[in-house]
């Protein structure tokens, strides 16, 4: 008698993805509804046989429904609560939509308290942020020739920067490491993401390294904010917080010819000030360093700026998955409830309102954006929200398309499928969930969640950029996703 082995099956479904999508027998049947028992325990068992395909020793938890009827047509551990990583930032988009409204939109003002009177501004300058987590180095750019027009040139007074009444976090996640950029400061008043352009190049056996605030108009260099080579062989990157300066250092063996990366910025506010004193430089304006003030400043709003509406700025969170922007949108929701003091009370006022409105249990968020792995969520808790009517009409259109084909530019499935949703990732975890819509059948909508928080949990600080094995671990759990969409998409 002749044995199969796991590689030949492995080979033989892998044959078939790239053919046909899957094999008949995990396909399942159009109609999966009311099924006998025998046929209930035959997908048990092909249930087991994909879930060799995910990664060894990893949890994990899937379900999908029909978004109308709300019948499961099949789950996995559907109450095991994990972390969900970037896919709630469809969950933050979802809320501060419907909290805010899809119009909302976040204003930057520059504010005086003196007149003008022959080019000299008899008071104080103050520029206020207004909680835009988009702001960038060309809008300031932009504000400072508007400010131009004014025919100012000096002031007597100070130029300060006020950042509102949004809390100011160092980080995000405090686990991660300092230098990742995706990992920033979150205030009131913020800037290209709370990062800057460090950039080097070797020349004649010399490195030159070059910190910038860079736009497409505009790329000043700040004096609080400095880099220096240091001859150590790691860590790579040390950071130093000073009160009115951040200084950072880099291994010189750690580089190459020329390069560059984001950095993050741990004092945001006065990073915008300064980048705003030296724009104005450029256009003839002289401004004296800029002071941080922490009491509401009274005066007239010259001139400010408009961010987009909050329904674009989501789209584009979900489309590039911009931490800053979910930690900002989240805690903007929030605070128009009752003001916050943390990422952690605004999550939770998040949690209490997902709960009243789609009766859940067994959620724990700490964050918005799902950077920290302490937050988690089960996918059942996941599926119940994806069903909500206004989450479909709000997130449903947002959300990328996940194109799964079996050749470039040729679908596996037919134009009568649609796909979208959201990925999460963190190293050791790998998020999927969404909507299959089909034109003549039902309607999906589903979660998957894997991830081994053992490994994640026993990285060093200096594994947790790029640790060993990752990346076959996430190639493994994405193939698994992949596996079970195109067996839902026969449903």
């Amino acid at each position: 008698m002749s044995k199969v082995s796991r590689r030949h099956t492995l080979s033989f479904l892998l044959a078939s993805v790239a053919s046909i999508g899957l094999p008949n027998l995990l396909l399942g049947t159009s109609k999966p509804i009311l099924r006998p028992n025998f046929v209930v325990n035959r997908f048990s068992r092909e249930i087991r046989e994909l879930l060799k395909f995910a990664p060894v020793g990893s949890d994990v938890t899937f379900v999908v429904c029909d978004t109308e009827t709300g019948e499961e047509l099949e789950s996995f551990n559907p109450l095991r609560s994990l972390p969900p990583a970037s896919v709630m930032k469809a969950l933050t988009g979802f809320y501060a939509l419907e909290t805010l409204g899809p119009e909302f939109s976040f204003q930057t003002r520059l504010m005086t308290n003196g007149p003008i009177n022959d080019g000299t501004l008899e008071g104080d300058l103050i520029l206020v942020g207004g909680g835009d987590p988009t702001l960038d180095t060309d809008a300031l750019y932009d504000l400072c020739k508007l400010l131009s027009g004014f025919n100012l040139k000096t002031l007597t007074g100070d130029f300060k920067v006020y950042s509102s009444d949004w809390p100011s976090i160092d980080s995000i996640d405090p686990d991660q490491p300092r230098h990742l950029s995706y990992n920033p400061s979150v205030s009131g008043l913020n800037l290209n993401f709370n990062r800057i352009f460090l950039e080097w190049k070797l020349k004649q056996e010399a490195y030159s390294l070059s910190l910038e605030a860079r736009g497409l108009k505009a790329r000043p260099s700040i004096e609080g904010i400095t880099v220096k080579l240091s001859d150590r062989t790691s860590p790579v990157f040390e950071y130093k917080k000073l009160q009115n300066n951040e200084s950072w250092t880099v291994a010189r063996s750690s580089l190459g010819q020329m390069g560059g990366r984001w950095l993050p910025v741990r004092n945001p506010t006065l990073y915008t000030g300064q980048v705003f004193q030296k724009l104005a430089m450029d256009v003839g304006i002289d401004l004296p360093a800029p002071t941080v003030t922490y009491s509401m400043p009274k005066g007239q709003i010259l001139i400010s700026h408009e961010s987009e509406n909050l329904r674009v700025m989501t789209k584009s969170m979900l489309k590039h998955s911009t931490n800053l922007t979910a930690e900002m949108l989240g805690v903007t929701a929030s605070s128009n409830f009752s003001p916050v003091s943390s990422l952690g009370a605004s999550s939770h006022k998040m949690v209490r309102w997902l709960e009243e409105r789609c009766n859940l249990n067994g959620v724990s968020l700490v964050d918005h954006s799902g950077l920290n792995d302490q937050s988690t969520i089960s996918a059942n808790s996941m599926v119940s929200i994806l069903r909500d009517s206004s989450m479909q009409i709000q997130i449903k259109p947002l959300l990328k398309k996940i194109p799964y084909r079996r050749k470039k530019g040729q679908k596996i499935f037919g134009d009568d499928i649609k796909i979208v949703g959201k990925t999460g990732t963190l190293h050791y975890v790998s998020t999927l969930a969404g909507y299959i819509d089909k034109s003549k059948g039902r309607n999906l909508a589903f979660a998957i969640f894997v991830s081994d928080m053992r490994k994640r949990r026993n990285l060093e600080n200096h594994q947790k950029e790029n640790p060993r094995g990752s990346t076959s671990w996430m190639n493994s759990a994405r193939y698994f996703q992949r596996l079970l969409i195109n067996r839902w998409c026969r449903f």
